[in-house]
């Protein structure tokens, strides 16, 4: 029996890619969209990240959770939540305050008061800061 081995960097980079995309994507869909084992992402999560597959996905919804907050202050929290993959607000909002201490209308609030608003030809040459990640 031969062992094939991976490149773990590519195989993250991968992942990175089809999680942007959908965050909650759960790890037996993310492995049948790669052809892989879902034993061999975890252990090129562990490998690189030195983290499980769920605080690695967990990071990245929530980095994508902020940014959605930050950039898009027309939309309702719960038109945030369905965006990012949840059927309803209250679950969502729970996972922020858990990673965050804040929930996401504080988290939005506190960016509103640290940003003055944007004139209408001035475009956001950086992208939000968020101290939370």
């Amino acid at each position: 029996m031969c062992a094939v081995t991976y490149n773990h960097r590519k195989l993250l980079s991968q992942m990175d890619d089809l999680l942007g995309a959908s965050p909650r994507l759960p790890l037996g869909k993310l492995s049948e969209e790669l052809g892989l084992d879902r034993h061999t992402l975890e252990k090129a999560v562990h490998r690189i990240r030195q983290k499980s597959f769920r605080d690695y996905q967990n990071k990245k919804l929530l980095r994508k959770s902020l940014i959605l907050l930050a950039q898009e202050g027309n939309k309702s929290i719960k038109d945030i939540a369905m965006t990012i993959g949840y059927r309803t607000s209250e679950p969502f909002s729970r996972f922020i305050k858990t990673m965050t201490g804040r929930t996401p209308s504080e988290i939005r609030n506190h960016r509103r008061r640290r940003v003055p608003p944007k004139k209408k030809d001035q475009k956001d040459k950086n992208p939000p800061q968020m101290s939370w990640f």
